[in-house]
């Protein structure tokens, strides 16, 4: 049995909601993330500035713990990809205290979701999406990685966040017990 995302007893989430940005996606998946009542950042905005930039990047590299990134054929360029793969690796970043000689998490990402809709991409585009997952897969276990249609891009996104949530429910309950 499923459950609902407002079920989940987990640490306040923050929800970056980065990729392509030529399509509607988001204005599908964000009354549903209001729903829930799920923190989020929308970084698309009608005017960018230099202002935009720093308020995206304070934004995802602060206070965004929770990483999605949308990819569909409307894409026209491969800066959200970077974006994932630094994403990923920030997942798993670490620094030493010096003082007290003691490893911890620096920085705040603690889930990557990469969803990619296949509708009007060619088995090849897929496989090198295919690739970059194993890339990042190889480097962190915090990513998780669903390929969607088009048809029901809302309940498929949901989906997501629910089984990624499930897995993040998981992994706090194993380190509380």
């Amino acid at each position: 049995m499923s459950k609902d995302l407002e079920d989940y007893n987990l640490p306040r989430n923050k929800i970056f909601l980065g990729g392509s940005y030529t399509s509607n996606w988001r204005n599908e998946i964000i009354p549903a993330l209001d729903y829930y009542k799920i923190d989020y950042f929308n970084p698309v905005v009608d005017d960018w500035t230099p202002e935009c930039i720093e308020l995206e990047n304070d934004e995802k590299n602060r206070k965004c713990n929770i990483h999605l990134y949308y990819f569909d054929s409307s894409m026209t360029g491969t800066y959200s990809v970077a974006e994932l793969v630094k994403s990923c690796y920030d997942s798993v970043a670490a620094k030493l205290d010096e003082d007290t000689g003691e490893v911890f998490k620096s920085k705040n990402v603690d889930l990557v979701l990469f969803i990619v809709n296949i509708d009007g991409y060619s088995s090849g585009q897929i496989r090198s999406f295919d690739a970059i997952y194993s890339l990042v897969s190889g480097v962190t276990n915090f990513v998780y990685y669903k390929k969607i249609k088009t048809s029901d891009l809302k309940g498929e996104l949901i989906d997501a966040l629910r089984e990624a949530y499930d897995s993040i429910s998981v992994e706090y309950s194993d380190d509380s017990e």
